[in-house]
């Protein structure tokens, strides 16, 4: 279940909503077909559709993670010993479009109030700077480059080494990377926070030199490896929920997914659409119960922003 797999199940799922009225009109010309063999023709491609669809959607199983990376080993402990999360946090994804101006983008992000807002694209430290002084709190910021989009993590706690007043972060170093952070959102609830991507279907991963694990088997593996009942996972996926491996590898670390909002596509080109494919995702520890996952419409761009609520939980 990765790789060409999961490719072709990411392009079924896009297309879903066009095949899936092709096959009604399929059925409806067989019954008006006169021919027989027109009709068995048409038929079949409404069968084909249907057979495409049970295969696209049939249960994923859980996984087994890969080692996670080496880098993940010093912070084990620290995440291991973490109090329970007391208090709620609000988690917005966002992946900006580059038309909107400084001000445009801190006023949306400030109208939400998130606990920590993950945003891409073309970010820089004068949007952190901004948002700072708005809603107090650190951020981490990653520079966009030619090849890979920018990345700014803000909290409206503080970042910490197992407690320090320091941020631990590891950096990203390819676009298909994985970025973890111990996040304080109150004085009462840290919890690690796994931030990553994977690419378009019609982008191949890009995975560092020797490394042969799948891009959601290695944020699966930090996950495993934390095995903190707090930790959440936030994950840009232009690929919606036809991405299996990711699915399978989040279900072997226990971590199980929060129902996203739908927020591709929100338009095309200048004219607004019906968002059919959820691409900010969220996964969790037993340690959160999710509460709800809501679209933000906006007047541009192709992708909203989404916020995901979660309120803590006793462990079991």
């Amino acid at each position: 279940m990765r790789g060409p797999e999961d490719r072709w199940v990411a392009w079924f799922q896009l297309a879903e909503p066009l095949v899936w009225v092709a096959t009604g009109w399929s059925v409806y010309a067989a019954a008006l077909a006169a021919r027989r063999g027109v009709r068995f023709m048409l038929l079949g491609v409404a069968l084909g559709c249907t057979l495409g669809g049970v295969w696209a959607h049939r249960p994923v199983r859980p996984a087994i993670p890969a080692a996670p990376p080496a880098w993940a080993d010093p912070v084990q402990r620290c995440a291991r010993a973490l109090a329970p999360p007391l208090d709620p946090v609000r988690i917005l994804q966002w992946s900006l479009s580059g038309d909107e101006d400084v001000a445009t983008r801190v006023g949306r992000v400030v109208a939400v109030a998130p606990d920590v807002a993950i945003l891409r694209g073309a970010v820089g430290p004068a949007l952190g700077r901004a948002l700072t002084e708005q809603l107090g709190g650190e951020f981490v910021h990653r520079p966009a480059t030619e090849r890979e989009d920018g990345l700014l993590i803000l909290t409206r706690g503080t970042f910490h080494r197992c407690g320090d007043a320091s941020h631990w972060s590891d950096p990203v170093d390819d676009r298909d990377g994985t970025t973890l952070l111990f996040v304080g959102t109150s004085t009462e609830t840290s919890w690690p926070l796994v931030v990553g991507r994977l690419p378009a279907p019609w982008r191949p991963a890009r995975d560092g030199p020797g490394d042969s694990r799948p891009t959601p088997h290695r944020a699966a593996g930090l996950a495993e490896v934390l095995d903190a009942p707090s930790v959440v996972v936030a994950m840009d996926t232009p690929r919606g929920t036809s991405a299996r491996s990711l699915d399978a590898a989040m279900l072997g670390a226990r971590l199980l997914p929060t129902a996203a909002a739908p927020n591709w596509p929100a338009r095309i080109g200048p004219v607004p659409a019906l968002p059919l494919h959820a691409w900010d995702r969220v996964w969790m520890g037993p340690a959160w119960r999710f509460v709800r996952s809501h679209r933000i419409p906006l007047q541009a761009g192709a992708r909203d922003p989404v916020v995901t609520e979660l309120h803590p939980q006793p462990v079991p």
